[in-house]
């Protein structure tokens, strides 16, 4: 009997479970069908899911209809944004309602919402994006809805509230957010208990960052009478990271607006509660932090919100005599003062404004000072400002957390007013910015990533006014570099608030300017790839003026001394205006500018060059070596005057096959040292009767041109006792050259490839009579190649023997036919005709 009775069991059980496993599998389309067609009946939005799942096992004898992917997407004017999106939704119903003959209602009983967001938008006009309901028939009546809220529990985990009010620059955003409540929602009349935390509540108004950041919690017991649509709030109590809060109130939904009446204190709060709100300050060692001091915490909203108007409200902080000092961290930060808040009186958006009655507080010893007023948050912050005080910047990091690898010294002093609003600003209306006072610091050092050396400024001292920003003192060293700057910033407030051009002229003085001093070694550089370089941008809003005069200047291995001229920063350019300087044992004078408005960036230089040593230039500047590669093997020195303009690399060196221009030179050569050219030497070797070696130089005069990433070399005469020479041509930055040398030749250095024809020469003929010898010199610098063309030459030697030989024997027939016609030698008669005149 009992195992008859085990078995029915065991069968009962198994329809059971199949009928659990089998019922929503029969009955889940339609179900589909219905929600999605009733949803988006009613909305003025488009509501999908991607996928279904209808379950009885989570919540017998309730039905679990699973939706994937839920999306709710705006129409215009919000088209395509998301309004809300799930990646899970579960909605709870009984599973009588799945019985019935027609699917024509739907009653929710729970609801289950996990990694939701809900963007809430107002645009600039005061629409809103969550308004999606279709609105009601002519004649008044609204049409009744399929599926009914009658809930009894719902639930939201680990998601993300954003509300952006584009019209009252307003922005909350909650992340990690965590809800649950409990209530008959089937009543008119009910209290729904409900707990929540988040993870991050920020909340922005009139780009000022009130809350940012916060961890919440929340516990509260809240009324709601949905005929009147008035929301209670009972028993409530929360926090915002270590400060508690306490709240009462209630919210009440009529047709066009809203009644609000909300009040709320922090009962027994410290310093500490209140610190925490800082989110530098509230840190993973938080609780370690020692701290005296009351805080007191209140604030009401009381008054309409409209789509003009907010409820009146005010936000009220107040401690004294607090202090605090972190772990680990041997200054504390004491004598603390705060009292202020945020108040809106009339609820006009506009009236909304900041005070600070009294800040204060000190740092070993060190007091430091502000009042301040700013009105008219949302559409013209106005500013009335007053800050006084001593930091010693040492100090100040031995008592609060700075940013790590920032270790700075230094003393500041403050003592400046201002009062200003960021329409005067942004419209130039410097007459209604009233602004006074000093900045001083001194004995500043900055030893960090950003320098390879420590930075140091032992003094200096900025003056506001109305107009201008005066530097009055700047003194600085770092490594071997020193640097004195003055000058004055106009416009400042505009290129601060609003990113106009900001105007200024500034004069800087060094005994010693080491460009390597301020540049940081790049950690690529220890590796044999070549590092990326950004290419450098001048901004656009500049226009600055700086005269500047440097005793000695180091970049690289070249040396500049007795430095000066003027750098414009302009229009996204920077000019060099009668910018001299002494180097490689003469002096250079440039005039010019580079150009970062295009991309890549342009140059456009004149540059005058007095004396310098020829080998030095070419031995250092990599442009020279690539305009006159020769000139290495010469010493001396050169004059020259260049016209060059074109293209810079992303590292400001000359793009050359850009280059465009032409150059005049002087080289006055004391010496050629033919080892130092290859192509010296194969015109050695090749004419052994030359000896470059002993060229005059002393008065050598060029020109050159450039363009298309060639070098032109006009023609160059010279001579070498009885040589007489002419040498042009072109070579290529990509090292590959063509150049002719055109020599006059007396014919006794022909040689071996004349001989037959020397022979039939006198000595003095072989000086006397010249021939043209023309060497083409080509190939690549690494791969010269030197070919005279002796066979014209020899060519042109024979026709210059031939044409010899057959003036001699016409001279002799001329002589004999003299001879006998005269009876006497063609010198004797000569002799007489010159005795008879």
């Amino acid at each position: 009997m009992k195992k008859k009775i085990i078995l029915s069991v065991v069968i009962v059980v198994l329809v059971l479970v199949s009928a659990l496993v089998a019922i929503p599998y029969f009955f889940k389309d339609n179900l589909v069908a219905f929600i999605k067609k009733e949803v988006n009946k009613d909305l003025l939005a488009t509501v999908d899911f991607q996928e279904v799942d209808l379950t009885l096992f989570k919540s017998f004898p309730d039905v679990t209809l699973k939706l994937q992917q839920l999306t709710v997407i705006n129409q215009a004017p919000f088209e395509n944004d998301t309004l809300f999106y799930a990646q899970q939704l579960d909605l709870d119903f009984n599973i009588k309602q799945l019985f019935k003959k027609e699917l024509k209602n739907l009653d929710i009983t729970d609801v289950a919402v996990k990694e939701a967001l809900v963007q809430l938008k107002v645009n600039a006009a005061g629409k809103v994006n969550w308004d999606i309901s279709k609105p009601t028939l002519d004649d008044g009546k609204s049409e009744s809805t399929a599926i009914n809220m009658k809930i009894k529990h719902y639930l939201v985990e680990n998601s993300t509230v954003l509300y952006i009010d584009d019209e009252s620059s307003m922005k909350l955003e909650v992340k990690g957010l965590n809800h649950k409540g409990s209530g008959d929602f089937d009543l008119s009349k009910l209290d729904v208990q409900t707990t929540s935390t988040a993870d991050e509540l920020s909340f922005v108004m009139g780009g000022v960052p009130y809350i940012n950041k916060a961890k919440v919690i929340l516990d509260a017991l809240i009324g709601v009478d949905f005929d009147a649509m008035k929301f209670t709030f009972k028993e409530n109590k929360g926090f915002i990271n270590d400060l508690a809060l306490v709240f009462e109130g209630m919210v009440q939904l009529n047709s066009t607006d809203m009644d609000i009446d909300m009040k709320f204190e922090a009962p027994d709060a410290d310093f500490k509660n209140l610190l925490s709100l800082i989110p530098s300050a509230y840190s993973e060692n938080f609780t370690e932090l020692k701290s005296t001091g009351k805080a007191t915490i209140s604030g009401n909203f009381k008054g309409k919100y409209t789509d003009e108007l907010l409820p009146a409200f005010e936000i009220l902080i107040k401690t004294s005599e607090s202090s605090f000092q972190y772990p680990n961290l041997p200054k504390a930060v004491t004598n603390i003062y705060v009292d202020g808040g945020i108040k809106n009186e009339t609820g006009r958006i506009d009236a909304t404004y900041l005070t600070i009655n009294d800040l204060r507080f000190t740092v070993d010893n060190d007091p430091f000072s502000a009042k301040g007023l700013v009105t008219n948050l949302m559409y013209n912050p106005t500013v009335d400002g007053y800050f006084k005080g001593t930091i010693n910047l040492a100090n100040l990091s031995k008592a609060y957390p700075m940013p790590a690898n920032v270790p700075v010294k230094g003393i500041l002093k403050a003592d400046v007013k201002i009062k200003a609003d960021q329409q005067s600003i942004t419209n130039n209306q410097f007459k209604n910015i009233q602004n006074s006072g000093t900045l001083s610091l001194q004995q500043f050092v900055y030893e960090g990533d950003a320098m390879p050396h420590p930075f140091h400024i032992s003094r200096a001292g900025i003056k506001f006014d109305t107009h201008t920003v005066h530097l009055t003192d700047f003194n600085a060293n770092t490594g071997k570099s020193d640097l004195a700057v003055s000058g004055r910033l106009d416009n400042f407030y505009a290129f601060m608030f609003d990113n106009k051009e900001l105007k200024g002229v500034f004069n800087a003085r060094a005994n010693q300017f080491t460009i390597a001093d301020f540049l940081k070694a790049d950690e690529t550089a220890k590796t044999d790839e070549k590092p990326v370089s950004t290419a450098f941008k001048i901004p656009a809003n500049l226009d600055l003026t700086a005269n500047v005069n440097a005793k000695n200047v180091q970049y690289d291995n070249i040396t500049l001394k007795e430095v000066s001229g003027q750098l414009v920063l302009k229009d996204e350019k920077v000019s060099f205006i009668n910018t001299k300087a002494n180097l490689l044992g003469g002096a250079i004078a440039i005039n010019g500018s580079v150009s970062t408005k295009t991309n890549p960036a342009t140059f456009d230089m004149d540059m005058g060059i007095q004396n310098f040593d020829i080998s030095e230039s070419f031995a250092m500047l990599e442009t020279f070596q690539s305009i006159a590669p020769i000139a290495k093997a010469l010493k001396g020195k050169l004059n020259t005057s260049f016209a060059l303009k074109g293209n810079l690399g992303d590292d400001m060196t000359p793009d050359l096959n850009s280059l465009s221009g032409n150059a005049l030179a002087q080289m006055l050569v004391d010496q050629i040292d033919t080892k130092q050219s290859q192509v010296l030497s194969l015109l050695s070797s090749q004419f052994t009767y030359l000896d470059p070696n002993r060229l005059n130089l002393k008065d050598l005069k060029t020109a050159v041109t450039f363009a298309e990433g060639k070098v032109t070399l006009k023609p160059i005469t010279l001579k070498w006792n009885d040589i007489s020479m002419q040498i042009n041509g072109v070579h290529g930055f990509d090292k590959s050259l063509n150049y002719n040398l055109q020599m006059e030749l007396p014919a006794k250095y022909l040689g071996k490839e004349a001989s037959q024809w020397l022979s039939k020469m006198t000595a003095e003929e072989q000086d006397k009579i010249t021939v043209p010898l023309t060497t083409s010199i080509s190939g690549s610098m690494n791969a010269i190649q030197v070919k005279p063309n002796m066979q014209a030459a020899v060519s042109a030697l024979t026709q210059k023997v031939v044409s010899t030989q057959k003036d001699k024997l016409l001279g002799k027939g001329t002589d004999a036919l003299t001879t006998m016609i005269t009876g006497k030698k063609p010198t004797e008669t000569k002799t007489d005709s010159v005795v008879s005149t």
